[in-house]
């Protein structure tokens, strides 16, 4: 469930911009895991969630995505997290 503050974000976003955006910032994420980046996109999805006139299927995986990205927000960048892919793959000698 999505409990991410939104409240500040513009009330009336155009959802093209939205979603470009969210996209835009889980990719920085996927290049570089950091909880302000996770944090940024819970909080986009949930704008996203909330916008009036997106459909119906579109807004419950909004939804539960913002659940999934605020506990991954948590967890990113704890030390030993996802080591190999950060560091990359080790090679032996």
């Amino acid at each position: 469930m999505c409990s991410g503050d939104c409240r500040d974000m513009d009330a009336s976003p155009d959802p093209a911009v939205l979603i470009s955006a969210t996209l835009y910032l889980m990719s920085c994420h996927a290049m570089n895991p950091c909880p302000r980046l996770a944090d940024m996109v819970t909080r986009h999805l949930c704008a996203l969630s909330r916008v009036a006139n997106m459909p119906p299927t579109l807004k419950a995986t909004c939804r539960e995505l913002c659940g999934k990205w605020e506990r991954l927000a948590l967890t990113s960048c704890r030390p030993g997290l996802r080591a190999g892919y950060i560091a990359g793959p080790q090679t032996a000698q």
